[in-house]
């Protein structure tokens, strides 16, 4: 008897092996299908209901096997999206046992099932309900309500089904629609809120971000709970939808399905995120292809982009269509009138002079313009080209411009499609995005951004943004000059590099044509060129040389164009992404503007010199801070160490640290102190060493292997063969590094590395490979690196842009160092993924790197990142080259 049981039990297994493997493989073999056409371009809505088709096929032969003929007195019900028939690759299969009696968890064929479902691969989520239970749990839960609507049989028994299904719509749907409707358009306004708020997110959520498929769902639960209807063409046919709107969704539809059934082949796993990773690959299975101008991936996203923003558009006008049709009025703001709204975007205007009149008539009136309670409009096509240039028209935009929060009406102007109408290039930037790490939206919506940045300056009570505020109320009567030029600063790009120089060309095409004053296109046209020139000359250059001020103040010309600049700069930064106005930048660009106010208020252009009478003033003023620590003698004879630009630089009270510093390096061969400033977020950390010791790639590879950011670093070398290091840093937070633990465990490794006692390199590795960031992976950054010799007069500035990854920076200053290069000053920014520093430097004399000099140094430099290891070559080596470079340039 034994004997025959365990027969048995290893025929039912063989059995259940060859079932798995027959089911298995026509699992692959429909998904491979689905992947097949997808790459061949077949439609996306043909791809979810074959591959729904094949796995009901497969589920029905598995049930077939397991029941053995004798069907359950339950019901197989499908859910979700399984139950909608829009099954993507890697989609959850959900399923209810619903039964009226015997409860399906104690069959335990159905247990087998399920454990062949999970065997399979598939996703497989389940529940046993009665329907009672499941009535019940629709009434609690806006999810499992959802799902119920979408719910379709798939076998078992007929007649639980329908008990559920009348229950359903008997108890939690005709009792409760409004409330439904409204409980809806809630729980969306929050899953828009959860996921990213804007449609224009630089990795979306393909199914729950906005504008994505759970907004179409959205659309489908109130067709078929308040119109009876189960499809978009048959809310066309009943006038639901309009026909450009039926066949806008319909195309975005196929096209959002397309992308995640793509996500979904290469993650091999449910993973609905179109990571940055991964899009350009999906870029090009979807068909597109680099042009001259854009990557393949922008294409790609900026298709998308504009799907997305199609879907949002459309399902919010229609929930909000059925929701005013059943009396449910939702205040989208506090100043939101809808019937003025609707009004306006219904009426026939016979210009866009009196439309954009009107507009300018709710603005004044208060009415909040940022959302679109009508949503799908487009603009009369009968309006001539020449109607957009009229004087009218110019009047009014002059007015939108001036008034309160210019942003909501642009933004609403953006979205029925007449701001491309009226400035033809803004089409152009509708949706466009940059693949890198840095700009975290569309060029669209980074401008519509920085236009509420700046404008929002008027009533900003942050006490850092004093003087930015100054500025903007100093120039009021100027504000329609500074929105146009925010309007128009990136309406070059999309067209290659140089987008500055194109946008200011263009700005300038557009305000003639419209019949701007000369006035207002040469300020426009200044703003527009010149509107990454601060940030550029702020956080890249060495601030404390006043030629920089200098250079600044002679691009400006006036105080009113710096000011306009400088808000200008801000606003575009800070609309870059979240965290790319930080403390620190701010105080730089601050420090630069107060510089070059100053020249133009008051005239000043020479830097001032070290004189003796200079040099007395400051070693008296030291000697009052040291309180007696130092003599008047003592002082000067320190001082005499250092060279002259350290004098005129730094402020007296922190030198007197700094000798204190020396006099403890003296004694230890090195010393370290830190100390906070919590208004720039940053901490100042000041080294003193010996010279031989001077390295100063060791400090950078010590301080950045703790995964701290370094700003900036001076480096100044003594007479008596001491140097001083003075670095700012802050952490990945852009905070001071308020950690005393961090510092005590950095003076030690310091300790140890420069007396030779620890292994830097090692220390760097071990560090490195606990962690890869996400920088490292995507995106990849080419290497480019710039020499320029006439930013400064003491020094050769060579700029390396290169990819960020820990221990990049450590690795350019240990190559400058085997090269022989001397580092003077430092200025580090990273841009997303892109390290982008600007190092000034000389030879070991002191004179500047030539031209050919620098070929090799940039080679070198090239090698050492790309192959992340310092070259072999020697300082002696590269002197050689150094040496027949000069005997070629001749005396």
């Amino acid at each position: 008897m034994a004997w025959a049981a365990d027969r048995r039990e290893r025929e039912c297994s063989l059995l259940y092996r060859g079932l798995v493997e027959d089911l298995s493989k026509k699992i692959q073999e429909a998904q491979n299908l689905i992947v097949k056409w997808n790459r061949q371009g077949v439609g996306g809505w043909f791809q979810v209901i074959t591959y729904t088709h094949k796995i009901d096929q497969i589920l029905r032969e598995l049930f077939k096997a397991i029941f053995q003929g004798s069907y359950p007195d339950y019901s197989i019900v499908a859910l979700g999206g399984y139950g909608r028939r829009e099954l993507n690759l890697q989609s959850d299969v959900d399923l209810m046992f619903l039964y009226t009696r015997d409860h399906p968890e104690r069959d335990e064929r159905v247990f087998a099932g399920i454990q062949c479902l999970w065997d399979l691969g598939l996703q497989i989520g389940h529940c046993y309900r009665s329907v009672e239970e499941a009535t019940a749990m629709a009434l609690e839960d806006m999810t499992v309500k959802t799902s119920y609507i979408d719910s379709r049989l798939l076998g078992g028994s007929l007649n639980p089904f329908v008990s559920f299904s009348r229950a359903v719509e008997r108890e939690v749907v005709s009792p409760n629609r409004e409330a439904f409707l409204e409980e809806l358009y809630h729980w969306t306004v929050e899953r828009h809120a959860k996921f990213g708020s804007t449609m224009y997110l630089l990795e979306p959520n393909v199914k729950e971000s906005p504008g994505n498929l759970r907004d179409i769902h959205t659309v489908m639960w109130v067709a078929k709970t308040f119109y009876k209807v189960a499809s978009f063409k048959d809310l066309k046919r009943r006038g639901l939808l309009t026909p450009l709107e039926y066949e806008t969704l319909e195309r975005a539809l196929d096209f959002i399905w397309r992308v995640r059934n793509d996500v979904h082949s290469m993650r091999k796993r449910k993973n609905d995120v179109l990571s940055l990773d991964i899009q350009p690959e999906v870029a090009l299975h979807m068909g597109f292809r680099d042009t001259r101008k854009l990557l393949a991936v922008e294409h790609f996203m900026r298709d998308y982009y504009s799907r997305v923003r199609d879907i949002r558009r459309i399902s919010r006008a229609f929930i909000l269509r059925t929701m005013e049709e059943v009396g449910l009025r939702p205040q989208i703001s506090p100043s939101t009138d809808i019937e003025l709204i609707r009004d306006v975007l219904e009426r026939t205007f016979p210009t866009p002079a009196l439309f954009l009149q009107e507009v300018h008539g709710l603005q004044e009136k208060g009415v909040d313009l940022s959302d679109i309670p009508r949503g799908f409009w487009v603009p009369p096509l009968h309006w001539r080209v020449e109607n957009f240039n009229s004087p009218e028209v110019r009047e009014a935009l002059t007015q939108i411009f001036s008034s309160p929060k210019p942003h909501q009406v642009l933004r609403f102007l953006h979205e029925i499609g007449f701001l491309e109408r009226l400035f033809p290039p803004w089409e152009r930037l509708t949706g466009l995005m940059q693949y890198d790490l840095y700009h975290r939206y569309t060029v669209d919506e980074h401008t519509l951004m920085a236009i509420q940045y700046a404008e929002e300056l008027e009533e900003d009570p942050n006490p850092q943004h004093a003087y930015l505020r100054e500025a903007f109320l100093r120039h009021r009567d100027k504000k329609h000059l500074l929105i146009m030029a925010i309007l128009f600063h990136d309406i070059g790009k999309g067209l290659g590099g140089g987008h500055a120089l194109r946008g200011a060309r263009m700005a300038t095409n557009i305000l003639e044509e419209m019949g701007f004053s000369e006035e207002i296109v040469d300020t426009v046209q200044f703003l527009v060129r010149h509107h990454t020139t601060m940030t550029q000359m702020a956080l890249r250059r060495d601030s404390t040389d006043p030629r920089v001020a200098m250079e600044m103040a002679d691009i400006c010309k006036d105080t009113e164009r710096l000011d306009l600049l400088y808000i200008l700069t801000y606003a575009d930064l800070r609309a870059v992404g979240p965290d790319v106005w930080t403390e620190w930048k701010g105080a730089l660009v601050l420090d630069l503007y107060l510089k070059t106010q100053e020249i133009l208020e008051k005239g000043v252009t020479l830097a001032p010199e070290m004189d003796e009478e200079t040099f007395h003033m400051i070693a008296q003023e030291l000697h009052r801070h040291l309180k007696g620590l130092l003599s008047i003698e003592e002082i000067e004879e320190e001082l005499r160490q250092f060279p002259d630009r350290y004098l005129l630089q730094v402020p007296a009270e922190k030198m007197a640290n700094h000798l204190l510093l020396v006099k403890k390096a003296r004694r230890d061969g090195i010393a370290i102190t830190h100390h906070h400033n919590h208004d720039a977020g940053y901490t100042e950390v000041s080294i003193a060493k010996k010279e031989q010791m001077g390295d100063f790639s060791k400090v950078v590879g010590i301080i950045s292997s703790h995964r701290l950011n370094i700003l900036s670093a001076w480096v100044f070398p003594r007479n008596d063969n001491y140097f001083l290091d003075i670095i700012h840093v802050n952490d990945l937070h852009f905070r001071p590094v308020t950690d005393e633990r961090v510092w005590q465990k950095i003076e030690k490794e310091m300790n140890l590395v420069f007396k030779g006692e620890m292994d830097l390199d090692e220390l760097i590795k071990a560090r490195k490979g606990t962690y890869v960031s996400k920088r490292e992976k995507v995106v990849g950054v080419k290497t480019k690196i710039t020499l320029d010799n006439n930013i400064s007069d003491l020094y050769s500035v060579i700029e390396i842009k290169a990819q960020d990854k820990l221990g990049l920076l450590y690795l350019i200053t240990r190559t400058f160092y085997v090269l022989g290069v001397t580092i003077h000053m430092a200025r580090i920014s990273t841009e997303g993924n892109r390290a982008v520093d600007a190092f000034y430097v000389t030879k070991k004399d002191g004179s500047k790197f030539s031209e050919r000099e620098f070929i090799t140094i940039s080679r070198l430099l090239k090698e050492a990142i790309e192959q992340e290891q310092v070259p072999i070559e020697s300082s002696a080596q590269l002197a050689m080259h150094f040496s027949e470079s000069s005997h070629a340039q001749g005396p």
